[in-house]
């Protein structure tokens, strides 16, 4: 929604509008259980300034679903410069394998392997985005979490849970009914020692080789936070800053010196690795 509303054209607006319409409504139904938290605020009042100049049941839909969020019309928007910060944190959790030993009987053992996130830890537990002039004035605005990619692939993996120990479970059994039958073909025709020797051999291939699916995407962040800054048009310092838990500062950076005008909509992206 927001790459689309700042291309600007009416039918760019609109496509903005469908979008933030329809991110708001996952929000909504999605009721915190993959999505940590309510509706964004910048979420509310970019849909709002939309909704605004969609005017009719647009406005009336979410102008009253959005009360308390102040308006901002598109033409107030275009005497300002909007400059967002899209902040990548860490990195996401990263798939290992968890095996049980399963004896399914005296002769034949094999494992359950099935997966789960691990994941890697991070300092940072929220950050700030401000804007500094020449005369020490600051524009700050808090990050809110756009994704939060760790929580949501925990969430992901536990709501597939049920069907991942049935796969889990059916492969080992599988080879079980399977090696029973060849073992008793062996001891039909070489006898006992080398069904034994048999079972041994296909346990010990079990153990082995039975593993759970760990792919996953290890260099996703672990969060995407968002913030935004209005600005009047001007030349400015912009800056990331990190806090710890009980907002004990971690950094302060720089992200450069830049001029905005009015109406333009400019984007910075950042990434935090500790």
């Amino acid at each position: 929604g927001i790459l689309y509303e700042a291309n600007g054209t009416s039918s760019d607006l609109n496509d903005a509008f469908i979008a933030y319409s329809r991110a708001y409504q996952i929000y909504e139904q999605d009721n915190g259980n993959f999505f940590d938290g309510a509706v964004p605020r910048l979420l509310k009042e970019n849909l709002l300034t939309l909704a605004y100049f969609m005017g009719g049941d647009s406005y009336g839909q979410y102008g009253s679903a959005l009360k308390g969020i102040p308006l901002v019309t598109l033409k107030e928007k275009k005497k300002k410069a909007e400059v967002y910060l899209i902040q990548y944190i860490g990195f996401s959790p990263v798939k290992v394998s968890t095996v049980v030993p399963v004896p399914f009987d005296a002769r034949h053992i094999t494992q359950v392997a099935f997966p789960k996130y691990v994941s890697r830890s991070t300092e940072i537990e929220s950050s700030d985005f401000s804007a500094e002039k020449s005369d020490q004035l600051a524009y700050v605005q808090p990050t809110f979490i756009g994704q939060n990619i760790d929580g949501l692939a925990q969430r992901v993996l536990e709501s597939h849970k049920a069907e991942l120990l049935a796969k889990a479970v059916i492969r080992p059994a599988a080879k079980y009914v399977a090696e029973r039958a060849i073992s008793k073909e062996v001891q039909d025709k070489w006898g006992n020692g080398a069904a034994f020797g048999f079972n041994i051999l296909s346990s010990l291939y079990n153990l082995t080789t039975e593993r759970a699916d760990i792919r996953s995407w290890q260099s996703l962040p672990a969060q995407i936070r968002i913030a935004r800054l209005l600005l009047d048009p001007g030349d400015y310092e912009f800056y990331v800053q990190t806090y710890a838990s009980g907002r004990h500062r971690l950094n302060k950076v720089s992200l450069g010196r830049a001029t905005v005008e009015a109406g333009e909509k400019k984007f910075f992206l950042f990434r935090n690795y500790r």
